[in-house]
């Protein structure tokens, strides 16, 4: 059985990180992405067939991102650290 890919992305609106995801269909996720949130660019920063693997990565980069503002997430990050696609 073939394993799902898993891409893990950042938005930016200019040069400062709004969010920190994952999806396994980047293609569409820009688009649902850009009805609901501002940025200027999507950067696909990894793939994975690991979905926890993934998430791990999405709650390290967030938790990196805090760490050096203040506490806060991401703009459209979750601030309760909820992680939910």
């Amino acid at each position: 059985m073939k394993k799902e890919k898993w891409y893990l992305y950042e938005l930016y609106q200019g040069r400062f990180l709004v969010y920190a995801g994952l999806t396994n269909d980047d293609v569409r996720t820009r688009y649902e992405q850009s009805r609901y949130k501002e940025f200027s660019r999507m950067r696909i920063v990894g793939v994975t067939d690991d979905r926890e693997k993934a998430i791990k990565w999405r709650e390290r980069r967030v938790e990196t991102y805090k760490k050096y503002h203040g506490g806060e997430p991401p703009m459209y990050n979750d601030p309760r650290g909820g992680f939910g696609e």
